[in-house]
């Protein structure tokens, strides 16, 4: 089962990635070029899914069946506030 503190470093790598990514190459402003590398991985995922590459999406579905989000809402998330 994945903590909430491995979950919050995945999601924070992934995102300064995608920054990295934005500021070197696309040079949109960081909250559109952030959410736009996020929108445009998530549908090559689903794309691999309809080509019958099914891996990554069963890695996602593991991490999202494993998380319970009341802990990690109340006690990850919430208690940084």
């Amino acid at each position: 089962m994945h903590s909430a503190l491995s979950i919050a470093a995945t999601l924070l790598v992934l995102t300064a990635a995608f920054s990295y990514v934005n500021h070197r190459y696309l040079r949109w402003p960081t909250t559109i070029g952030v959410m736009a590398i996020a929108l445009i991985l998530s549908l090559v995922i689903v794309g691999l899914d309809a080509l019958g590459i099914s891996s990554p999406r069963g890695q996602e579905r593991a991490l999202l069946s494993s998380i319970n989000f009341t802990d990690v809402l109340m006690e990850g998330m919430l208690s940084i506030l």
